[in-house]
């Protein structure tokens, strides 16, 4: 099974010279637990400055 990171998806992603390097949440870059969603960005952890996950694809 192909798993891609929940941060794809995300309305906070970044991207810098077409690498996922950070995000609003996260701008000194996306900590591996969340990018490999061994921890799901639903709700707020410690240093994501109170922003989470959004959708892209919700309106």
């Amino acid at each position: 099974m192909v798993q891609f990171s929940q941060c794809i998806d995300c309305k906070n992603l970044i991207i810098v010279e077409g690498k996922i390097k950070k995000c609003k949440a996260f701008p000194k870059g996306i900590p591996d637990e969340i990018f490999w969603n061994k921890v799901m960005h639903n709700k707020e952890v410690e240093g994501d400055h109170g922003i989470i996950y959004e959708d892209i694809f919700s309106t």
